[in-house]
């Protein structure tokens, strides 16, 4: 499946390069607030990379279950 993707990426869209985070680590939050400040770390990746200047402008943030 991955592999596909590469392909439509570098194919039909002309992209190239690592896309995907070679490693990764999970965390156990303890407490409420720390998942909050992790959603916040999500949210504002857009914000980060220069896509948006604002997390609330990336068209695909949001949740169905919670306000933000």
């Amino acid at each position: 499946m991955i592999t596909l993707f590469h392909y439509v990426l570098e194919v039909r869209f002309g992209i190239k390069g690592k896309f995907w985070q070679t490693s990764f680590y999970d965390h156990f939050l303890r407490k409420e607030e720390a998942g909050k400040d992790v959603i916040m770390y999500v949210l504002n990746n857009t914000v980060r990379k220069g896509l948006v200047s604002e997390w609330r402008e990336y068209p695909y943030s949001g949740s169905l279950v919670y306000d933000l």
